[in-house]
């Protein structure tokens, strides 16, 4: 299980089963706080083989090595980072994203999760992962003929991978919440609990450190939220969460502990929407750039 040390308390996160516990009885030293985001997301490449509509990616042919992958995840493993996002592009496309998943998960301690369309995960794929990642997790928008219509796939073709997956690999259900996949929730809902999904991640457009919805949607949102509460286990990034009411684990007003994402062109930014950030080349160390990263957040340096 690992720890991490936050002014919140003591978090222990166990990666194989996903669980997080708070100890918030116990307040660590400011000196012994953990200096890694919870949550670091790496994109393994900006190649995808689908062109959905809501897609923000500037598409290319970059595939970041494997080894300084690796080396970033132990990198932040030392600085208290709980788990590592491997995402895209699509990360599937990567032809060492297996080898690359067994290394951080036997040379850290970092929990693994993969972000993928999920059309390209088979039997193979799968029994070839399912001993070095905690969680997969697959993005659908919206059922049928929405989902369609964004991704330029058949949701029903993903019946089979998920079959596969029962049992195998924990899997999660991402949803980019936008004016138009708003409003099938429920449905999304309904459908991950068919599935058995452990978990849904929704991710609220956020550019620039606004919330792209209006007063209305944040509103329905919000409401939402607080309705399906333990129905299924529900997760939304901490940057959105100052744009809602609904209770979390986590209540800092310090948002950029939760979370952080490198591009493909190795800039170490505060989500994937974002356009710029801290080139990583620029530092003598991630311990460097992180302590250079909090310093500016703390003084308001969110809308990088």
């Amino acid at each position: 299980m690992k720890i991490r040390h936050e002014k919140e308390g003591i978090h222990y996160y166990d990666r194989r089963n996903g669980s997080h516990i708070l100890v918030d009885e116990v307040r660590p030293q400011l000196q012994d706080l953990s200096i890694g985001p919870r949550t670091i997301s790496i994109a393994i490449t900006d190649d995808c083989d689908i062109n959905c509509d809501h897609c923000h990616v500037q598409k290319g042919k970059t595939y970041l090595p494997s080894a300084l992958i690796e080396g970033l995840c132990k990198d932040f493993d030392d600085a208290g980072t709980l788990d590592v996002a491997l995402g895209g592009g699509e990360p599937t496309l990567h032809p060492d994203l297996i080898q690359m998943c067994r290394s951080i998960w036997e040379n850290t301690s970092l929990g693994v999760s993969i972000t993928t369309h999920g059309h390209r995960l088979n039997s193979t794929v799968i029994d070839s992962l399912k001993d070095y990642i905690s969680i997969l997790r697959i993005s659908v928008d919206g059922i049928e003929p929405t989902y369609s219509r964004m991704r330029k796939r058949k949701l029903a073709k993903l019946s089979d991978v998920i079959a596969y997956l029962k049992g195998r690999i924990r899997f999660g259900i991402n949803v980019v919440i936008n004016s138009e996949t708003i409003r099938q929730l429920d449905d999304i809902s309904r459908l991950s609990r068919n599935w058995g999904a452990h978990e849904m991640l929704l991710l609220p457009i956020i550019v620039n450190g606004q919330g792209a919805l209006t007063d209305a949607e944040w509103t329905y949102l919000d409401g939402w939220i607080k309705h399906n509460f333990g129905i299924l286990r529900l997760r939304i990034p901490s940057v959105a969460r100052k744009m809602l009411t609904c209770p979390s684990l986590f209540e800092s007003d310090e948002w950029y502990d939760d979370y952080a994402y490198i591009a493909p062109d190795l800039t170490y930014r505060n989500d994937s929407f974002q356009k710029s950030g801290y080139k990583i080349a620029d530092y003598a160390s991630i311990h460097d750039l992180l302590v250079a990263w909090r310093r500016d957040m703390a003084a308001g340096g969110g809308g990088l």
